[in-house]
């Protein structure tokens, strides 16, 4: 019973001691308020969406025309948690700022952002003699808590980090040690007393918004991931060259990559560098594409086989329809694909219709292109060749001849050449 009660004391004991601690804990993150915004690094990462997403549209875009489009709104997301890569060890050095290129402080949208050789950048930043840290959301961090690799720290209204020094913060105490850490409160430091080094840096990072108030963003820089066009402060889109290549800045204002442009009637392909190619020879997606000097799209592997396939076809216009028939001379509608097909690209398509449609893509009406098949029925009994400009060939029925037809209603269709 004894030994009991000496247990009971010992839960008891254990209990009031993880509240005491509990309670302390609770004590101290109440009193860093919810708008001090203390971060905590973690692993999540900030992802962008696919750079080529929602970049349609651009055909109406004439070449040389630059529309000057205001800079988006940014969000305050100074909420979310700091990425892990972007913690400091002893053995990891701020950034500097470069010789060339864009390079320091641009105010947009009420917040500060930072730039090295035209890049934004975040993390441990070094830059006219102060040391700074700038957010995952690429803005630099005033009034405002950071917990990063530990420890807290505190930055003033120009982004300065606190150090050295003992200060209230929305009517409590803190002290901050030379390597601007959060430590406890002692009576080495007086309320608010600035050691002169100190407050050298604070006034060095008050001059140094004050001078680039007036800096406006100028060129191509890079921002989230993409690369965006800059003339006095606005995002601009159209054509732009530089170093002799030549860019093109999408609706959605970021550089067009990997990807195709209809601009002005012609198209262009831009690498993953977003340089226009011109003037060679390229494989994209396992197709051969020739490119004239000036960049518009000469010939394809693929669009040749097209027009193979379609003139083998027209070279039948006339011959007489024949049940089940496959050329050279009579044909039935499924007859005259295969053989179109077979003696123009050296595709060899089934035998009937219904399993033909069972071939290659889907293909909506609206991205129709010449050398696409074109089916009627459910199941599927007919098809035909389409040759553009909403006109297809196909061999219609028994008593008729090949023939060139306008299209109206039909099933499906389907892209045998991509």
């Amino acid at each position: 019973m004894q030994f009991k009660n000496i247990t009971n004391k010992k839960i008891i004991a254990i209990a009031l001691a993880t509240i005491i601690m509990s309670s302390s804990a609770f004590m101290y993150t109440k009193n860093v308020s919810a708008d001090e915004q203390v971060e905590v690094i973690t692993t999540q990462q900030t992802t962008e969406g696919d750079i080529n997403a929602g970049a349609r549209g651009d055909g109406q875009l004439t070449e040389g025309g630059a529309e000057v489009v205001s800079s988006d709104a940014s969000s305050d997301t100074s909420n979310i948690p700091e990425e892990s890569q972007l913690e400091i060890t002893p053995n990891e050095n701020p950034i500097k700022a470069a010789s060339s290129g864009f390079n320091g402080f641009v105010r947009e949208n009420g917040k500060w952002y930072f730039y090295v050789n035209n890049v934004q950048k975040k993390g441990w930043i070094e830059y006219k003699g102060n040391k700074y840290y700038v957010i995952n959301t690429y803005a630099l961090p005033q009034n405002m808590w950071r917990k990063i690799n530990g420890y807290l720290y505190y930055f003033n209204k120009d982004g300065i980090m606190i150090k050295d020094q003992r200060i209230s913060i929305e009517g409590k105490e803190y002290q901050f040690d030379k390597s601007g850490h959060m430590v406890s409160l002692d009576s080495s430091k007086r309320l608010n007393e600035v050691t002169p080094e100190q407050g050298k840096l604070y006034d060095l990072g008050q001059q140094t918004l004050i001078e680039a108030a007036s800096t406006k963003k100028n060129g191509v820089l890079y921002e989230w991931g993409k690369y965006y066009r800059y003339v006095d402060g606005k995002k601009v889109r159209g054509w732009y060259k530089q170093n002799g290549k030549w860019y093109y800045f999408l609706n959605t204002l970021n550089r067009a990559e990997n990807m195709w442009r209809k601009i002005q009637g012609s198209l262009y392909y831009f690498d993953q560098n977003g340089v226009m190619v011109s003037n060679t020879s390229k494989n994209i997606g396992g197709v051969t594409y020739k490119f004239n000097l000036g960049g518009s799209l000469a010939w394809s592997s693929s669009q040749i086989k097209i027009d193979q396939v379609i003139n083998v076809a027209k070279s039948k216009i006339g011959s007489r329809y024949v049940w089940g028939a496959q050329g050279p001379s009579t044909f039935d509608c499924s007859g005259l694909m295969l053989y179109a097909f077979q003696n123009g690209a050296g595709i060899t398509l089934p035998r009937v219709s219904k399993d033909q449609a069972k071939r290659g893509t889907y293909v909506s009406r609206a991205n129709l292109r010449p050398g696409d098949l074109i089916f009627w029925g459910a199941p599927v009994h007919h098809v035909a060749l389409y040759i553009g400009n909403g006109k297809y060939i196909h061999a219609p029925q028994p008593g008729s001849n090949v023939t060139i037809a306008n299209l109206g209603g039909y099933t499906t269709a389907r892209r045998i050449i991509q």
